[in-house]
């Protein structure tokens, strides 16, 4: 079992492009990853020799990439701040770089938004915060398993993304750093498997990963995880989001047709989901959560509510919507049947 555990960690390492499997570390998911970085990395600003106190996230974070932020940030005496987006749901690239300076210490942002669907150009955005000497969190769980991912390419610091997001088990993510950094990092829970040597007055911990994997592996989930990358790298990638690009281009033009529906964002980059309120015309606003309950009565599964993402909603000005996400077993059929069954939806309560 240690085997296939360990084997499923290089196999994760190689096909995220990671320098070193000892980079990657299990995780329950991307909310215990981030959680976990946020206590890791911002100590009490008293303990920092460096100066930086300021903390920044996006307006359109998962709460579980902002609620965390937002409680260190009390408790150890940080600022938080927002980075600049502009109305269409994109960073606004012109204001950004007078919001980083030798002041900030760590920068965490989506890859692709949960809400808007809109990719971050990352690639871009690495060295900007690189450049200011903040360390940058990425939480990709809404993008490996849509796009071809190179953590190399991105040029982040962290990275979390979980397991049931690509097709594989619950109870298991990954969050992964750069070598160096797990290295200068204290562990951030204590107990069996990450110890070295322990006795009355205290303890050594393992190097490497291990360092950072308390207690009983999840073992099974790990391994399955491992699997369902590989069958995902085995299908490329680059085909599975050209794929899902083919039918998000029909599934946002079907919806633009309509007036009555109002799309969250308009990013010129989108991955595999699309979100939209029912009030785009005037003395008309249908509850998202009516329609995805009607919905559900013709066997398509959407989400509604605020998807985990309050500020979000407030953002675009409301409080629910309802998201479609499309993954590698969407077909154009099904998008057909969805805006059938939409359409007679919105008329019957319109």
């Amino acid at each position: 079992m240690t085997y296939l555990y360990e084997e499923s960690r290089r196999t994760i390492a190689s096909l995220l492009g990671a320098s070193s499997p000892e980079e990657v570390v299990f995780t329950s998911g991307t909310t215990q990853g981030l959680n976990a970085l946020a206590r890791a990395l911002c100590p009490p600003v008293e303990r920092r020799h460096d100066g930086r106190f300021r903390l920044f996230v996006t307006p359109l974070e998962h709460h579980a990439n902002l609620v965390p932020w937002q409680e260190v940030a009390k408790e150890n005496g940080y600022q938080l701040g927002y980075l600049p987006f502009l109305a269409s749901g994109e960073i606004d690239l012109e204001r950004l770089p007078s919001f980083l300076d030798e002041t900030v210490a760590v920068v965490a942002l989506h890859h692709v938004s949960h809400v808007t669907g809109g990719v971050l150009p990352v690639e871009v955005l690495s060295p900007l915060i690189r450049s200011s000497g903040a360390l940058s969190v990425l939480d990709a769980a809404q993008s490996i398993g849509h796009l071809p991912v190179s953590l190399p390419a991105l040029g982040c610091d962290f990275c979390c993304f979980s397991g049931h997001k690509v097709y594989g088990p619950t109870g298991v993510g990954v969050c992964w750093g750069r070598q160096r950094l797990w290295e200068e990092m204290r562990p951030w829970s204590f107990g069996g498997h990450m110890v070295d040597q322990v006795t009355l007055e205290g303890a050594t911990y393992q190097k490497g990963a291990a360092r950072f994997e308390a207690g009983t592996p999840p073992f099974v989930q790990a391994i399955g995880m491992s699997h369902s990358l590989a069958w995902l790298s085995s299908l490329n990638l680059n085909e599975v989001h050209r794929y899902e690009q083919e039918l998000m281009l029909f599934l946002i033009e079907s919806l633009s047709r309509d007036h009555r529906i109002r799309l969250l964002g308009n990013p010129s980059r989108r991955g595999s989901l699309v979100s939209m309120c029912f009030d785009g015309q005037q003395n008309l606003k249908l509850h998202p959560f009516d329609v995805a309950t009607l919905l559900g009565l013709e066997r398509i599964c959407v989400r509604s509510g605020h998807l985990c993402a309050q500020p979000a909603m407030s953002f675009f000005g409301t409080t629910s919507c309802l998201r479609v996400s499309l993954g590698v077993y969407t077909e154009k059929s099904d998008l057909e049947h969805f805006m059938a069954c939409l359409l007679s939806i919105l008329d019957r309560l319109s």
